[in-house]
């Protein structure tokens, strides 16, 4: 080790922090306001995570409708019913005077192949509308309340009143 370290003692002196405080209160106040950004960040992250995660839920949901349709429906019937509602989806990507046309087409295909369980379909899709509808009619704001019409304009009586005390201040004005 060390042969004569203990007859050279150095002077002991006040830790010094990094922020120059030689009794570490301006690091505890560091430290204090670093962790309640910290906890700040977390909430702020924790609000936008269950926002996203409801509409995440949402979308969930609507998937698990049909999911849950499509695995009741008899195995035969499954693969031809799944490849009518990705047809289906791909309509969005339509113009709107093909799109109407497919998805009259679409909606026939599907009713004969599902029979007497298209009308859960149709409940099932209907459902999803309603949702979404619901969504959006959450998501935009009311309307601004109408204006109020402007004031009536007042009685003439009162107009010819103003223009006779206008004309005598006038006057009285020019006789100075």
């Amino acid at each position: 080790g060390r042969a004569g370290s203990d007859s050279k003692k150095r002077p002991e002196w006040p830790q010094q922090t990094s922020r120059g405080s030689r009794d570490g209160s301006r690091d505890e106040a560091t430290m204090l306001a670093r962790v309640a950004a910290m906890l700040m960040g977390a909430l702020l992250l924790g609000c936008s995570i269950r926002v996203v995660a409801a509409e995440d839920e949402k979308m969930h949901t609507h998937k698990a409708l049909y999911t849950s349709l499509t695995k009741s429906l008899p195995q035969e019937k499954r693969p031809q019913f799944m490849e009518l509602m990705k047809k289906m989806r791909l309509t969005r990507q339509m113009k709107k005077e093909q799109k109407k046309a497919a998805i009259v087409q679409l909606d026939a295909e599907i009713h004969k192949l599902l029979g007497e369980d298209y009308k859960r379909y149709r409940t099932v899709q209907n459902q999803v509308q309603a949702d979404r509808q619901q969504a959006k009619d959450a998501a935009t704001p009311p309307p601004p309340p109408a204006l109020s019409p402007p004031p009536p304009p007042p009685p003439p009586g009162l107009q010819r009143l103003k223009k006779k005390l206008m004309m005598k201040k006038k006057m009285k004005s020019a006789a100075r």
